[in-house]
């Protein structure tokens, strides 16, 4: 068995030639089908049960063509928190052989994926074109705040033994995204004689941003410890701290190949881009102000601030262009990476 592909009436040639070699009203051993002539699904439902019980070889006849394919992803995530651990307006809070402790923290993450593949392949006789393009493109946005207070309040905190008689502030913002972007873009023609083109063309664009909006710039997270118009008396020790210690890791991948085969003109043009964005702002501060009395009477008062915030990208544009021609060959590659 046979099968004949051709799109269109490109299979009529082989059905006129078998048929002008065979007396058509005669059984012959040989059976030759054909494909692509037609859009039936019962057609090639009924054809593809047929070939599932026999032994068969397939032809593929073909003009010309051009194969064109798309791939795009598009993934945004977005995080606005706002944790808050206060005090406020409090005229006597007074903790008795025990402590008071306020503990704002925030560990908001956004692990995001975004990948895009195309491959476009066209091979016949002659004029043969294959465009692949594949864009994957990833915006991850982490705002709000993350603050720890007294305000307007008297405290107090008595005793002697650990874990009592003391005052602690404290407010951390551990925010972070994790995000890879990859586009591939694969594109091959082949042909006998004529013109034979291979596209190919792979984008990746990512933005990570944690206290910035996407447009209109800063937007910085607050990470903030403080005591406003508070008094506050422990015995064993004062502690306000305000940590961030946010990251960003950003993986993007762009990546093109066109391969492209004649006898006669064969070009192959690749071109692989990709930008990347990672931005991070906060506000960390650690502070008393405004009050008349801070004692500790056998204990230390502390108040530090510390930013540790990080940001690691890795940035790769891959291209690569091809052609095997027996009289003209062109091959273009571009590969641009911005981070």
């Amino acid at each position: 068995v046979t099968v004949v592909v051709g799109i269109g009436g490109s299979y009529l040639g082989a059905k006129a030639l078998t048929e002008a070699l065979h007396d058509p009203f005669t059984n012959r051993e040989h059976i030759l089908l054909f494909a692509g002539q037609t859009l039936s699904e019962d057609y090639h439902a009924a054809l593809l049960r047929y070939l599932d019980k026999t032994l068969y070889n397939i032809v593929v006849i073909s003009k010309s063509g051009t194969t064109v394919t798309v791939g795009l992803s598009v993934g945004r995530n977005e995080i606005h928190n706002d944790v808050q651990a206060f005090i406020s307006g409090a005229d006597d809070v007074t903790a008795t052989n025990g402590s008071v402790i306020l503990d704002a923290n925030e560990n908001a993450s956004i692990e995001a994926t975004s990948t895009a593949s195309a491959i476009s392949v066209s091979v016949g006789v002659k004029d043969n074109t294959a465009v692949a393009g594949g864009g994957a493109t990833a915006f991850n946005l982490i705002l709000g705040t993350t603050n720890a207070f007294i305000e307007d309040s008297d405290i107090t905190a008595t005793g002697t033994v650990v874990d009592t008689g003391e005052v602690t502030i404290t407010a951390e913002n551990d925010s972070s995204i994790d995000a890879t972007v990859q586009a591939s873009a694969l594109g091959g023609a082949a042909g006998f004689s004529g013109s034979t083109p291979a596209v190919a063309i792979g984008i990746s664009l990512a933005r990570n941003l944690i206290g910035w909006n996407e447009y209109i710039g800063t937007n910085p997270i607050d990470v903030k410890a403080y005591a406003e118009n508070t008094q506050i008396d422990a015995d064993r020790g004062i502690a306000l701290s305000a940590t961030s210690s946010g990251s960003i890791t950003a993986t993007v991948e762009a990546t093109a190949a066109a391969i492209a085969a004649s006898s006669g003109t064969a070009v192959g043009v690749a071109v692989s881009g990709l930008w990347t964005d990672n931005k991070m702002a906060a506000d960390v501060m650690a502070y008393i102000d405004g009050s008349t009395s801070i004692y500790s009477e056998n204990g230390d008062i502390s108040i530090g601030a510390a930013n540790t915030s990080a940001i690691t990208a890795d940035a790769q544009a891959v291209s690569l262009a091809a052609s095997l021609s027996g009289w003209t060959g062109v091959s273009v590659s571009v590969g641009a990476s911005l981070a």
